[in-house]
């Protein structure tokens, strides 16, 4: 009889650790969920949100590009991202640097703000220079819009080949 009362006890204590381990458990999870943003809450750029590039100029002799923009997604676009390639094989990676006001536009290497935000319909131009690569032959233009914290990167990217960009000793 003894043996038997010793057996249930052990089970008995079983049953409890692993329900205090479960039940820690619960409450760790429940105490972390408000200090992790979940998918849903996290700040992000509308799918629809695109530019399309109706113009481009190059200046060879001060190696300028000129890009014109024109915003023909349902929403409003901030700025966008500018990378450049001198071989259309490869993917963009260089950052053109802004030739624009930047009190106006406040643009660093790559990142082109518009300062307001350019509506439907709406059209802006910019000027880049290619200088560090000599010569361009592909562009990547990646719009973006200001979040409360950062900017939030949109998905939709432009890619496009362009020629008369060489520089006059390339």
């Amino acid at each position: 009889m003894r043996l038997n009362k010793r057996a249930i006890s052990e089970v008995i204590s079983y049953v409890l650790l692993i329900t205090i381990a479960i039940s820690m458990a619960a409450g760790v999870y429940a105490w972390l969920k408000f200090y992790v943003p979940s998918d849903q809450e996290k700040e992000k750029c509308q799918d629809d949100t695109a530019l399309s590039i109706i113009d481009y100029e190059c200046s060879i002799e001060s190696q300028i590009l000129r890009i014109v923009v024109e915003n023909n997604g349902l929403f409003n676009t901030d700025g966008f991202i500018i990378r450049a390639s001198n071989n259309y094989a490869n993917i963009p990676t260089a950052m053109l640097v802004t030739i624009n006001d930047p009190l106006i536009h406040g643009s660093t290497g790559g990142i082109y703000n518009f300062g307001v935000s350019l509506k439907l319909g709406e059209i802006s131009d910019a000027n880049f220079s290619y200088e560090p690569i000599s010569n361009v032959e592909r562009i990547q233009v990646q719009p973006f819009v200001n979040g409360k914290k950062d900017i939030l990167i949109c998905p939709s990217v432009i890619d496009i080949k362009i020629s008369g960009c060489n520089s006059p000793s390339g």
